[in-house]
């Protein structure tokens, strides 16, 4: 797993159990006894839900996965103060260009919806994802437009 985190502000303690648990991912026990420390720490650190479903895609939990981003959907969007419905958002519902915010992590984790959607055979989900990423991250901060394009090459082999 990348060890590289999305937020600035997160503790030292926490930042070593998100970074030891990434490195070590193979050893699932003891991976994910570490995250849960971590959550159990500070539920409101928003890189662990990352580290949480990066951590069971990368061991094909997908549903877990999935579970963990919606997660840290409803924790970014209570943070930042904005609506947690994707659908009901548009460019003026928060300021989604800032870089260690709820939004980017928000932003993040709709990218990884969409990626995991994908996995999982659906095709109409990601797009509606990916339509509403276009509009909230015009500039691609995220790098949602790799989705896009995997999403294009499956749905033209359809």
């Amino acid at each position: 797993m990348e060890p590289a985190l999305l937020q600035c502000n997160v503790s030292p303690s926490i930042r070593l159990l998100l970074e030891a648990a990434m490195k070590g991912y193979q050893d699932k026990l003891n991976a994910e006894t570490l995250l849960k420390q971590a959550f159990e720490m500070d539920p409101s650190v928003l890189d662990t839900y990352v580290v949480f479903y990066k951590f069971y895609f990368y061991h094909r939990l997908i549903s877990k996965a999935e579970e963990w981003v919606y997660l840290a959907l409803k924790s970014a969007s209570k943070q930042g103060g904005f609506d947690n419905d994707w659908r009901k958002l548009n460019n003026h519902s928060a300021l989604w260009d800032q870089l260690d915010s709820p939004e980017r992590i928000y932003l993040y984790s709709l990218k990884a919806l969409s990626f995991l959607r994908l996995k999982q055979g659906d095709l109409e989900t990601p797009r509606e994802v990916l339509n509403k990423l276009e509009v909230l991250d015009p500039d691609d901060q995220v790098g949602w437009t790799v989705i896009a394009q995997m999403h294009a090459r499956l749905s033209s082999d359809e």
